[in-house]
């Protein structure tokens, strides 16, 4: 027969036991919990990331259509008919209507690409793999004027996001020449035209 008091110090290793089992349960338990927390986390941060990759390719997707857009193309086209080195030059394009429309539309355009750029809205690699060509051609002919422009009418952020624009992608450009990016001459479109 078992005696009491072996059957107390048995109580006591069950209950031990079950007190040890029931820890070794809830940290378990407790341990699964944040896992899955954290998993739950880990999703909802993929969600969000993918949902802003979308927007920022729907973003850069309607900047894009309005870039191959007529208007833009022929803005783009007329600009090889315009000289523009100073602000007499720009004040000269007053009088030239079409001319004057084409460069404030591409300074219109291009200041708010960069806007987006600067405000990480839209990543510079697309601008750079899609449009790099005309903001370089664009800039690098009026830069100097639109500066001058700046200085003389005391306007110092007439196409500074375009600059600012400029700059980037020349840096991205350097940064990665396996993408052989080139920077159209000044006359590029002209050189093309002659060669026909």
């Amino acid at each position: 027969m078992v005696d009491l008091q072996t059957i107390s110090v048995l109580v006591q290793i069950v209950g031990v036991s079950a007190t040890a089992i029931a820890a070794v349960v809830g940290v378990s338990s407790y341990i699964n919990s944040n896992k899955r927390a954290e998993e739950s986390k880990k999703k909802e941060q993929e969600t969000r990331d993918r949902e802003l990759e979308t927007r920022e390719a729907q973003l850069f997707n309607s900047i894009y259509q309005y870039y191959i857009s007529e208007t833009m193309q022929n803005a783009l086209l007329t600009l090889e008919q315009v000289e523009f080195k100073n602000a007499g030059d720009w004040k000269a394009l007053y009088n030239e209507r079409e001319k004057l429309r084409s460069v404030s539309i591409c300074i219109d355009y291009w200041d708010g690409v960069g806007v987006f750029v600067r405000e990480n809205l839209i990543d510079i690699r697309l601008v750079a793999l899609l449009m790099s060509g005309t903001v370089v051609f664009f800039w690098e002919r009026f830069g100097d004027g639109l500066r001058d422009v700046r200085r003389e009418y005391n306007f110092p952020r007439v196409a500074l996001e375009v600059e600012y624009l400029h700059d980037r992608l020349k840096t991205f450009m350097g940064e990665h020449p396996e993408l052989q990016f080139t920077s159209p001459s000044k006359d590029w479109n002209t050189k093309v035209l002659a060669s026909q």
